[in-house]
């Protein structure tokens, strides 16, 4: 699971990359390689960060009123879709995350 979510935060990289002149992308971009870091690093297990990352994706596009194009819409669906813990406990964690503030 940590590689798949790897290879979608590169492929989500890659596309925001040629989208330079959007405003907010570097944001993005920022949220994006942190997020890659930390898992190459082992920081933070991959669920957590897919949920920190699915969120604060979402915020930065608030925000800054930025606009994801289909596929990188697709590639942030993705991210949810690893975010989401199994079991009760995991609805629970998936709850919770919806009351946290944005951060790295």
């Amino acid at each position: 699971m940590k590689n798949e979510l790897k290879q979608v935060l590169n492929d989500f990289i890659s596309l925001a990359k040629t989208h330079y002149d959007r405003k907010g992308n570097e944001y993005l971009l920022e949220q994006l390689e942190v997020a890659l870091d930390k898992l190459e690093h082992n920081v933070q297990d991959e669920v957590d960060e897919a949920r920190a990352t699915y969120q604060n994706i979402n915020t930065i596009c608030f925000a800054n009123h930025l606009h994801l194009e289909t596929d990188e819409e697709a590639l942030l669906e993705k991210i949810k879709e690893f975010s989401m813990s199994k079991g009760w406990l995991g609805g629970l964690n998936s709850w919770n995350t919806t009351n946290t503030w944005p951060g790295r």
